[in-house]
């Protein structure tokens, strides 16, 4: 696996496009991918649900093309799906990477056509299976060009070592066009609870939604 240095050694060195402590529910969110953030709320710096929607929304005002992506969750007692959206494409392209709640499950990177095209799973990478309530890991999603790594770590990622799963791909030549190299989107996340085939209450929390430019020393694709 690769790893990614400690954050102490090169500090100087990163650039920072997006670190949301969830303090306030950002003017700039825009539900996304048939959610909505009615029930979104935020609660002593971590994104909350006080209902039983799927939320999923992106940030209008932040357009990367590449990056890297991390989110914190925070597992509760109900099963949940997260997804990290790298990018949302003016033509509603998207490409993210997804931890379900699930026995033996992994997380998985997609690319997600516009229009209810099917989704397009790249690889799989290892997550916690079945976590008890209260386990905390971190999403992330490294888009350079067409190349795509989706990790999860047991601890900040920020501070370097080694991922609890990881794995990488390339884009095929369909997939470039949609999100590829060059093609600029809006960067998201979309949160639910699932229960069986039935959306359900959840109690999950995210917090740390970082964004750093890939051109920062420690990223090295």
């Amino acid at each position: 696996m690769e790893q990614l240095q400690p954050i102490g050694a090169v500090s100087q060195d990163i650039t920072v496009i997006q670190d949301e402590t969830f303090d306030a529910i950002h003017p700039n969110w825009v539900a996304n991918q048939g959610g909505t953030l009615t029930g979104a709320a935020v609660s002593g710096g971590k994104l909350i649900s006080t209902n039983t929607s799927d939320h999923a929304f992106y940030r209008s005002d932040i357009t990367v093309v590449d990056a890297v992506h991390i989110i914190k969750t925070t597992v509760g007692t109900n099963p949940y799906v997260t997804q990290l959206v790298a990018k949302t494409t003016p033509a509603g392209n998207i490409l993210m990477v997804q931890a379900v709640y699930a026995a033996g499950g992994s997380a998985t990177a997609y690319v997600l056509p516009a229009g209810g095209g099917a989704s397009q799973a790249l690889f799989t990478f290892a997550q916690p299976n079945s976590p008890p309530a209260g386990t905390v890991f971190w999403l992330v999603i490294r888009v350079s060009g067409n190349r795509v790594i989706g990790e999860c770590w047991m601890h900040d990622p920020r501070f370097g070592g080694t991922p609890f799963g990881q794995n990488s791909g390339e884009l095929n030549t369909a997939q470039k066009l949609l999100v590829g190299a060059g093609v600029a989107g809006h960067p998201g996340l979309r949160y639910v609870g699932f229960n069986g085939t039935v959306f359900g209450a959840t109690d999950q929390t995210l917090d740390d939604w970082v964004i750093i430019d890939p051109s920062t020393k420690r990223y090295v694709f």
